[in-house]
C-alpha cells in the first residue's frame, strides 16, 4: 500500500511549536526529530503553513506543542503578514520573518531562493500586519 497525496491537500506533521492561528511559516526541526515541523524564523527553508491553530479543544486559549497539524505545502493560503512588512504588490515573492510571518523577499544571492514560501496574490501597505492571500510554492522543497 502506498501514500497518495492529491495537489493542494494539506499533510499532517507534528508541530513542536504551539500555533496560536492559522498562517505560521513551518520549517523542518532536524536531524533529531525527522519530519516534525516549528515556526520558521528568518532565513529558514520552509515547508508550507499551518491551516489550524493547535488550540487545545479541552481547555480554549491554551495552545500545544508536540500534536499533528494540518499544513498547506502548496495551493492557495493566508499566511500571516509581519507588522512591520514592506509594501507588498501582487506577485512579489514572500519570505519568513523571525516570527514566522511573511514580508517580501530581498534576494540578494542565489541561495535567497530557498527562503521562498510563495506569491503574494493581493497588495499590502507597509506596515499593514494581519495575514496576505498567497500561492504557496515552497521553493527549498
Amino acid at each position: 500500500m502506498s501514500f497518495v497525496r492529491r495537489p493542494g491537500e494539506p499533510l499532517v506533521l507534528i508541530t513542536e511549536s504551539s500555533l496560536g492561528d492559522s498562517g505560521f511559516i513551518l520549517t523542518f526541526t532536524g536531524a533529531t526529530t525527522v519530519g516534525n515541523v516549528k515556526k520558521a524564523t528568518a532565513g529558514q527553508t520552509p515547508v508550507g503553513i499551518n491551516a489550524v491553530s493547535t488550540e487545545d479543544p479541552i481547555s480554549p486559549g491554551t495552545y500545544l506543542a508536540n500534536v499533528p497539524v494540518s499544513v498547506t505545502i502548496e495551493g492557495v493560503a493566508y499566511v500571516r503578514l509581519s507588522a512591520t512588512n514592506v509594501a507588498i504588490t501582487v506577485g512579489d515573492l514572500l519570505q519568513s520573518t523571525a516570527a514566522a510571518e511573511a514580508d517580501k523577499l530581498t534576494v540578494a544571492a542565489l541561495a535567497d531562493i530557498d527562503k521562498i514560501i510563495g506569491m503574494a496574490l493581493e497588495a499590502k501597505p507597509a506596515n499593514a500586519g494581519g495575514k496576505i492571500l498567497a500561492l504557496i510554492k515552497p521553493r527549498g522543497m
